[in-house]
């Protein structure tokens, strides 16, 4: 398989994944469930961002690391400036503070303060002021797992660049991958053919 094709799977799986998350977001009616099951779609998120950076992630398939364990890891290994991942590792540990409270406490005052909090961060972090939300809760939880998808998406791409750019500082890299991202996969690889 070609690089022009390996990016267009890379495509096909982000979507799949955008798509899976939006199911998951609109089946889930309670708050609490869907508390859960944002947290294991990150959880799921985490694992695999962390399996993509190993060069043997057979080694970690019957691992038993805790979601804290995990954000660490994956924390330690991705940092893109221009992604500003910073404010999403924030919120993914702020998310299983609140599901671990959940599963903990039966205060339903605390956890409703606690997420209204959450919801809060996540809009200031990450949403532009101007538009409006329908509904701020799913919001502030998909943006987790859907954000982490990108994440993963945009390493996948940034391990395709040609190894022409592997002088090139980061954030240059990470500006083609996002054009390889938007724009037509022929013409950029075009381009690149044309520059080498």
């Amino acid at each position: 398989m070609d690089k022009r094709d390996l990016l267009k799977e890379i495509y096909k799986e982000h979507e799949q994944s955008e798509v899976r998350i939006a199911r998951v977001m609109l089946q889930v009616r309670d708050t609490e469930l869907l508390v859960l099951k944002t947290h294991l779609l990150v959880e799921e998120s985490l694992f695999s961002l962390l399996e993509h950076r190993l060069t043997k992630p057979e080694a970690i398939a019957n691992s038993r690391f805790t979601f804290a364990q995990l954000l660490s890891l994956v924390k330690g290994m991705y940092d893109y400036p221009s992604f500003n991942a910073e404010w999403l590792f924030t919120a993914a540990g702020k998310l299983n503070k609140i599901r671990n409270k959940m599963a903990h406490k039966l205060d339903q005052d605390e956890f409703e303060a606690d997420l209204d909090k959450y919801v809060k961060y996540v809009i200031n972090e990450n949403y532009s002021k101007e538009a409006s939300l329908d509904n701020p809760l799913h919001f502030a939880l998909g943006s987790i797992p859907v954000s982490l998808a990108a994440l993963l998406s945009l390493d996948k791409k940034l391990s395709l660049l040609p190894s022409m750019f592997d002088d090139l500082p980061l954030d240059i890299r990470i500006t083609a991958s996002k054009m390889i991202h938007t724009g037509d996969i022929d013409r950029i690889f075009s381009k690149l053919k044309a520059n080498s």
